[in-house]
């Protein structure tokens, strides 16, 4: 039994990290009812609609221009033990849809942009804001000034939105502890800026005064190398404690004392060039999975870069249920990443 079976969610969002959310409490069993706002919902037949919104109950309702439709989405959430909001925040004003406006006595859970009373907290919770507010999007090339006309360098992964997901995944399942022992609902609000501080831990203290955006681990050993099958293995081998037995595994331990002094490695030109070199040839020497392997013997962290197809094909992938088959109303069978949360 999931820990979620039971309780009910109404999902009241048009923004990719509510509808995470939803996703995830879904994925728990729990009772998710989307509202589906007609005309506002452009990723409808898109992929991921289809991910975010498996094992959810859809409801069409215009509660924006039927008020009747409104009344009957409100009257629904009086009976949610959980009320998801990620709307534009003149949205949730207008029609009433705050904590204090809904009286009942469950969980409301708002995402929005930024939290009240920040200066820009009239702003939709758009992940391009969220994401691009806290620094996650990088110059071109990286830690340098954009290239002139190109602006910065932009992904397509929805990190502000998930990690706001995440984060209020947690912060649901500890209200509804409380209000399990007191009968109380609450307010939780958890901005996508915010949430992006936790995403990036350490390194937002680490490199917040660094003027390249590249880590500089090593000036000898790279992070990638291209092996005898050219597939690309990635290794993480500068700190002494996986360099010396990896040296060690190939009969090469008389490296280890000059490659482990940084300082005279930067002021000799030619021996740092020999080095690099003379990695370069070392990883020709075995296929990438046959790295790997050894690197796994030894304790060392090392991983074939695998190709996102390879990656979804691994039978791990699917013995971890990482990857999950759905059957999609609209697509029809596909691959999906499985559960974040395995509850036993």
């Amino acid at each position: 039994m999931s820990f979620l079976e039971g309780y009910k969610v109404v999902e009241i969002s048009r923004y990719p990290a509510g509808s995470i959310l939803g996703m995830m409490l879904a994925d728990e069993k729990a009772e998710v009812t989307k509202i589906l706002f007609p005309n506002i919902n452009p990723e409808k037949e898109s992929v991921e609609f289809s991910v975010w919104n498996r094992g959810k109950n859809i409801l069409n309702a215009n509660i924006f221009d039927d008020s009747t439709e409104l009344e009957r989405v409100l009257a629904l959430c009086t009976t949610a033990d959980i009320i998801i909001l990620c709307l534009d925040p003149k949205e949730i004003d207008k029609y009433s849809l705050t904590y204090d406006s809904l009286k009942g006595e469950g969980v409301v859970v708002s995402l929005p942009c930024f939290l009240p009373g920040h200066t820009l907290d009239y702003l939709p919770p758009e992940e391009e804001i969220g994401a691009a507010s806290a620094g996650i999007y990088s110059l071109n090339p990286a830690g340098k000034l954009p290239v002139p006309g190109e602006g910065p360098s932009f992904h397509s992964l929805y990190y502000s939105s998930s990690f706001a997901a995440m984060t209020a995944s947690s912060a649901v399942v500890g209200a509804l502890l409380q209000k399990n022992m007191t009968g109380l609902g609450q307010q939780i609000s958890v901005s996508l800026h915010d949430s992006m501080y936790q995403g990036m831990g350490g390194n937002l203290i680490r490199h917040s005064k660094r003027s390249e955006g590249r880590q500089i681990a090593h000036p000898v050993i790279g992070r990638a190398y291209q092996c005898k099958d050219n597939k690309w293995i990635n290794i993480n081998m500068s700190h002494p404690r996986f360099l010396e037995p990896f040296l060690k595994s190939i009969n090469k331990l008389e490296w280890f004392d000059e490659l482990n002094d940084l300082d005279s490695l930067l002021e000799n030109e030619n021996a740092l060039n020999l080095y690099k070199e003379k990695f370069e040839l070392l990883w020709r020497e075995n296929t990438a999975k046959e790295w790997e392997d050894k690197l796994g013997d030894i304790g060392v962290p090392g991983s074939v870069s695998r190709t996102v197809d390879e990656w979804i094909d691994e039978e791990q992938s699917y013995l971890s249920e990482s990857i999950i088959n759905v059957e999609d109303p609209y697509f029809g069978k596909m691959k999906q990443p499985g559960k974040l949360i395995q509850s036993l």
